[in-house]
């Protein structure tokens, strides 16, 4: 698992899975949710929930994709060196 570096948003922890698939993510969590952030996807089709019943809140959404698209050249880098991609159907 790699921290994501280029940003933060406070009470939010935010990494990238070291063994992952396509297309291109972080993950965002709180105490009771998780989600996923496809970064490079417009806004309104960049979060895709992961567990929890409530997610994130429409402001909290707002704040995610907001980095995320501020972010996108430094979270792509950062995504092509700490990710190793997995080939759906691929042996391990």
């Amino acid at each position: 698992m790699g921290e994501v570096e280029c940003f933060a948003l406070e009470g939010l922890e935010i990494w990238f899975n070291s063994d992952d698939h396509l297309p291109p993510h972080f993950h965002l969590a709180t105490t009771s949710w998780e989600i996923r952030v496809r970064f490079l996807r417009e806004a309104d089709d960049m979060i895709q929930p992961c567990w929890g019943r409530a997610g994130p809140t429409g402001a909290q959404r707002r704040r995610i994709t907001k980095a995320a698209e501020e972010h996108r050249a430094e979270l792509l880098q950062e995504w092509e060196a700490k990710v190793v991609t997995r080939t759906p159907g691929s042996e391990k």
